[in-house]
């Protein structure tokens, strides 16, 4: 229900102020001033406008002393109708992505808008241009920071401005389900105080450490050793003491994700203790 205007001015010193002027179809001779702003800004939006009528904008600056500058172009938007929000709007989150996907129409394209609170969103869309496809995958986003989306509905007419219909809002928040690579390098060392592991040192950015499971050989089931992760690429099972028998150990990687993704075994290593 508004029109957005945007414009850029290079000389200085800027203007004390802009005029903007608007026009109708049916009487182009009749500009009404419809606003004024400061000589730094380059935005206005004009909300007294109604569907069915086809509008021309025009700028003009006014300096310190009063002296009206050269008239900007003449812009026209034919606001015949405005479109409807997409429909079913839905969002789906990732690592450090969130897709959007709404039930395209055809001859409509679509600007995706995004805001960190959900109130103010800016005058420019994530999107470069506007797209017809019903999908965009908004990447390169911030794990657990919440994001809000507004997307409008376009309509694009040769030689006029741009029609976007209201917002149909949807938030998501992306997250970590990625686990890591499962530990490389896994050697296990009988000593006199118990079982000595050593693996590899991961290089993943998330880590948040290691997980050690033994279990006996033949069986299925992994017992886990150790609570908390740990961050060492060591460890000393100190309870293989009380075992004897073939034995098997594996080690995971886990991140610090809120889901607390955790990698797969490593290759499992036998130890025969007598």
């Amino acid at each position: 229900g508004c029109t957005e205007l945007s414009w850029s001015y290079s000389w200085e010193p800027a203007p004390e102020k802009f005029l903007i002027f608007r026009m109708e179809e049916k009487d182009l001779s009749e500009k009404y001033l419809v606003g004024d702003v400061s000589g730094k800004a380059n935005r206005f939006r004009d909300c007294q406008i109604n569907a069915g009528h086809k509008y021309a904008y025009q700028i003009i600056g006014i300096s310190h002393i009063g002296t009206r500058g050269e008239p900007s172009k003449i812009i026209w938007i034919n606001f015949s109708k405005e479109p409807s929000p997409p429909k079913n709007l839905q969002v789906k989150a990732g690592d450090e992505f969130i897709d959007l996907s709404w039930q395209a129409e055809q001859g409509v394209f679509y600007n995706i808008y995004r805001s960190l609170n959900g109130k103010e969103f800016p005058s420019k869309p994530v999107n470069i241009k506007p797209i017809k496809a019903g999908f965009y995958s908004d990447i390169g986003l911030k794990n657990g920071q919440r994001y809000y989306y507004c997307v409008r509905s376009v309509i694009l007419m040769e030689g006029f401005g741009a029609v976007e219909s209201r917002c149909a809002f949807a938030s998501a928040v992306p997250i970590d389900l990625v686990a890591p690579l499962a530990p490389r390098g896994l050697i296990a060392v009988l000593r006199k105080n118990g079982v000595e592991l050593k693996w590899m040192s991961s290089q993943e950015p998330d880590l948040a450490g290691y997980i050690v499971y033994r279990r006996r050989c033949g069986e299925k089931i992994w017992n886990r050793l150790i609570k908390n992760p740990i961050k060492e690429n060591h460890y000393l099972d100190v309870g293989a003491k009380r075992l004897s028998g073939c034995v098997e150990y594996a080690v995971s990687a886990i991140d610090n994700a809120p889901s607390k993704n955790e990698s797969p075994l490593s290759v499992p290593q036998k130890v025969i203790i007598p």
